[in-house]
């Protein structure tokens, strides 16, 4: 590792709340310090043991287990790129040896793996904490260690331009297809379809090359989503045909999901018997989440308004109602009121359903993601366009337009 001398002491002195002066009183030199510290200069070994020695340091592990450490951290992280981690994302060993290694040359290897572990449980905190006791020391970071710090940091970023500097970092030091898949999902999120699907066509591209299993099915999958909501019926179709084949091998507890994204949008298109027969296939599925059982449910009973079938929407709706809690956002709560409201005869004379619909529009892309406001927009134009709100209605699809194309 480059520099480690220099890392190792300086992490060592600020974790004491050394000042240079303190700790180079007697060795040698503030300037000489400070340039050992940022590995310009290879101090001689009596002074970096004279400056160990005033730490306290002293070495943890045998040169045998430093070369096994990092033979394991090596693959340690192909396997977090290559997604082919076990379920909680740790590995025996390395936890076991992780203490006395943070003492060796491969310390910020450490930091990573702990950084990785967190990336893999989609933990924010544990992640933040990682990337904070890693932060003073990014100028030692080399190649795939900074990468993997990038892919961390763009995970954290709350502004849209630092995510993307960060993603663009990383992928520069190390591109693969995991990176690009979150990259995708990121401008999915934000209603850039485009952005995403070409990212997601990228990302699965290079899955096919590294025989990212879990990669290739996420990027197919995304990039249905994408066509889904942009309305391109055929595109959707091919992806999500494709995608279907992939979960028969890779994901077979995603058939579901993938029919009820197919049911939804067929839903958007106005395509109401296909649907009823994809939602209704999903239905049979039993999902590992709330949501997704109160999302089938929900468009079910949109559907079956549509078809005048009120008796099996209430039942949907009943249905899914069983599946809110109090951890969930009040948004689905709203959600439901409105397919409830669509199953009253002249619903679109009440007040209250355009009021409730807009409450839903405005909120969607905060509380879920974009997607959700779009759903909805099409029942808010219709309801705006009753009430001879064209001005409303007009606005209401530019803003649709404008945000889905960019």
């Amino acid at each position: 590792m480059k520099h480690f001398t220099g890392f190792l002491i300086r992490r060592e002195r600020l974790r004491r709340n050394l000042s240079q002066e303190g700790l180079c009183k007697g060795i040698c030199s503030v300037s000489y310090l400070s340039k050992i510290e940022q590995g310009q200069v290879l101090a001689g070994p009596e002074i970096v043991e004279r400056l160990l020695e005033a730490l306290g340091l002293r070495a943890q592990v045998d040169a045998q287990t430093e070369a096994a450490a990092a033979r394991a951290l090596r693959e340690y992280f192909d396997r977090f790129l290559l997604c082919t981690l076990s379920a909680d994302g740790r590995d025996a060993w390395l936890d076991a040896h992780a203490e006395a290694l943070e003492s060796s040359p491969l310390a910020l290897s450490i930091g990573l793996y702990r950084a990785c572990i967190a990336m893999h449980a989609d933990d924010h905190a544990a992640l933040a904490a990682a990337l904070e006791a890693l932060s003073p020391f990014v100028d030692y970071l080399q190649g795939e260690q900074l990468a993997l710090y990038a892919m961390g940091r763009a995970l954290l970023c709350e502004d849209e331009h630092a995510r993307e500097e960060a993603f663009t970092q990383a992928e520069r030091l190390r591109p693969c297809s995991l990176l690009l898949s979150w990259r995708a999902h990121f401008s999915f999120a934000r209603g850039r379809y485009i952005q995403a699907g070409q990212e997601a066509e990228r990302a699965y591209a290079l899955a096919c090359e590294e025989g990212n299993g879990s990669v290739l099915f996420d990027a197919s999958f995304l990039l249905g989503c994408c066509y889904a909501n942009q309305r391109h019926y055929p595109s959707m179709m091919r992806a999500f045909r494709r995608t279907l084949a992939l979960a028969h091998t890779l994901r077979p507890d995603a058939v579901g999901e993938i029919e009820y994204n197919i049911g939804a949008t067929c839903l958007e298109l106005c395509r109401h018997e296909e649907a009823r027969d994809w939602l209704e296939a999903a239905l049979a599925h039993v999902f590992s989440n709330d949501v997704k059982n109160l999302l089938v449910r929900h468009k079910l009973a949109l559907v079956y308004a549509h078809f005048g079938q009120c008796d099996q929407g209430r039942q949907a709706l009943a249905e899914a109602r069983a599946f809110l809690s109090p951890d969930l956002p009040a948004i689905y709560d709203r959600m439901l009121r409105v397919a409830e409201l669509r199953l009253t005869p002249g619903y679109l004379d009440d007040p209250d359903y355009a009021a409730l619909l807009r409450t839903v529009y405005d909120e969607a892309s905060d509380a879920l993601h974009f997607g959700f406001k779009q759903f909805h927009a099409c029942f808010l134009i219709e309801a705006y366009v009753h009430q001879r709100r064209y001005k409303d209605a007009l606005q209401i699809s530019q803003e649709i337009g404008m945000f889905s194309e960019s």
